[in-house]
């Protein structure tokens, strides 16, 4: 394919085909062996080109993930976060540095790989670790045995961050698992798609009608994502409910299949059902848009809790009967474009039989709306307040830490030397008889009282450490530089590891399942940090390749 295009590969190929013809042989660099080789110094480059970034950073996090691949081997996604300060800005940078076939999972065998074969292998050092994110499975986040446990015993100063888009994740699920009534909701939209997807005809008469959008699939992993499945029933709900009529009347059709057309429609235009569609996508919209900021790799911790914190009023605010009653206008006028009223279903609950008596009666709720707003839309943001409270409560640890580096010009200087000698010991270890340290914290007191003179006016984190490096001012706050730096060092999600399991899926598929772990790692490497692999100097790896396979070929 590449001679059609390239007239030296072509002449290459003819000069092969000669040779083959004459019955003779030259070094012709076209198998598999050479293709590795080449692969491994190209993946070489990169990788010592981001282990010098790395190293000149001094201080940086770690960021590990796991998946099955195609052949059933668990890999290990290793990223590396630092923030450079070369050349008059700053850059907040996380590189992909490979795939690491893995048997123990456990806490203590994810530390034995990462201290025996990860580190070394990039001549890195344990003790330069300032930060580390996982995921929440129980072998990366234990507190007592799990993988950050172990790292903080060894370098109490590698600050452990849960991943804030996994958390997340956890707090829609636990507003939508919250009562059955509200699961039920999500088992109808699942419903939808189910019957539509059955059959390539169902779902050429659905793509008739509704055009703009396409049905998805719930997913089973990230919550946040269902909007993607509630956004079609909200904006064509109507259309939906069209092609399912065309299923019904149409006489080639089998009575299962009308019958299952007529429960669904019977499920959708009810007035409760287009109530749960609002609410739930109005509340999931504005959690698609945080969970997106928070897998931006340049994101800081005090943007994180920004957001956070804006989510957390917004939950709060909606918990009100007039932004309740708004969802329910909406859904009245949604509901009578469809031909249906607009009333809540009568629920009936049996009453505990009293004393003596061996028969309980029924008898219906005196008000449907309200019982719908209490155990529906309360219910869902009663639950997602306050999991958004319980959860990020190891982030909002680690955020009060190093607040006071942005907000000291509303903080009392008895708070702010509070603050400083609070960050000198939690940056400070025990060498045999020696205490080593990070920051001095009556340095950084005086340097921040300085900053607050020379530069006033509230700023974000990584505003204030451009401040410093573009003037060339960190000779006269290297104490708050520094600090800085290791603040925005910390991960806040694991997306970047995340990210690297869609090209391991492309690279290692069922067409290519036995490849072998460097080749895997070396082409994810090339794909992955292809910002290095455009700027790579080919000259400099032909000369590497020819060095390493200089052959004498007879005259």
């Amino acid at each position: 394919m590449l001679a059609k295009f390239d007239p030296v590969i072509s002449e290459h190929l003819n000069n092969i085909s000669k040779c083959k013809d004459n019955k003779t042989r030259i070094p012709h660099y076209l198998g598999q062996h050479f293709q590795n080789e080449i692969i491994n110094i190209l993946a070489d480059s990169i990788r010592n080109e981001i282990t010098r970034i790395v190293k000149n950073a001094k201080y940086y996090a770690i960021i590990l993930d796991s998946t099955p691949d195609i052949s059933h081997t668990e890999q290990i996604t290793f990223v590396i976060r630092c923030v450079n300060t070369t050349d008059g800005k700053v850059d907040i940078l996380e590189f992909f540095l490979g795939f690491f076939p893995i048997t123990n999972t456990t806490g203590e065998g994810l530390c034995n790989f990462l201290l025996e074969k990860l580190l070394p292998s990039l001549q890195l050092e344990v003790k330069d670790i300032r930060g580390q994110g996982y995921d929440n499975g129980s072998n990366m986040k234990g507190k007592n045995i799990g993988l950050q446990k172990r790292i903080l015993d060894i370098n109490p100063r590698a600050l452990y961050v849960p991943c804030a888009a996994h958390t997340l994740n956890l707090v829609v699920n636990d507003a939508a698992s919250s009562s059955g009534e509200i699961s039920g909701f999500f088992d109808i939209v699942q419903e939808v798609y189910n019957y539509f997807s059955a059959s390539p005809y169902r779902w050429d008469i659905l793509k008739k009608h509704v055009k703009s959008l396409t049905l998805k699939p719930l997913s089973e992993t990230r919550w946040e994502s269902r909007i993607n499945a509630i956004r079609p029933l909200k904006q064509d709900l109507k259309n939906i409910i069209t092609a399912l009529n065309v299923l019904i009347e149409d006489p080639t059709r089998d009575t299962k299949t009308k019958m299952g057309a007529k429960s669904i429609i019977k499920s959708l235009q009810t007035f409760k059902f287009l109530c749960s569609v609002l609410i739930w996508h109005d509340l999931l919209s504005r959690i698609d848009v945080l969970s997106k900021m928070l897998q931006n790799p340049k994101l800081n911790i005090a943007e994180c809790i920004q957001g956070l914190d804006n989510l957390k009023k917004y939950l709060e605010f909606q918990r009100s009967d007039d932004n309740f009653k708004i969802f329910v206008e909406s859904a009245t006028t949604l509901v009578r474009d469809l031909g249906t009223d607009p009333e809540f279903p009568i629920s009936k609950l049996r009453k505990k039989a009293r004393l003596f008596d061996y028969e309980g009666s029924d008898e219906p709720i005196s008000n449907p709306v309200q019982q719908f707003k209490t155990a529906f839309y309360f219910t869902i943001l009663d639950h997602a307040i306050s999991s958004v409270n319980e959860r990020f409560t190891l982030l909002s640890e680690c955020y009060s830490i190093f607040c006071f580096l942005y907000e000291f010009h509303k903080i009392s200087n008895e708070n702010l030397m509070k603050a400083c000698m609070d960050l000198d010991i939690k940056l400070q270890v025990r060498e045999e008889e020696n205490i080593v340290k990070d920051i001095d914290g009556i340095q950084l007191f005086n340097e921040l009282t300085s900053f607050k003179d020379i530069f006033p006016g509230e700023k974000q984190p990584t505003e204030i450490l451009e401040i410093i490096v573009k003037n060339d001012l960190i000779p006269c706050f290297p104490n708050f530089a520094l600090a800085l730096r290791i603040f925005l060092t910390l991960p806040v999600s694991v997306a970047s590891g995340e990210r690297s399991f869609s090209k391991l899926k492309i690279i290692k598929n069922y067409l290519r399942n036995n490849m072998t772990q460097e080749r895997l790692t070396d082409l994810a490497i090339i794909s992955i940090e292809s910002a290095f692999s455009e700027k790579i100097d080919l000259t400099e790896i032909i000369d590497k390749f020819a060095s390493q396979k200089a052959r004498k070929v007879s005259l």
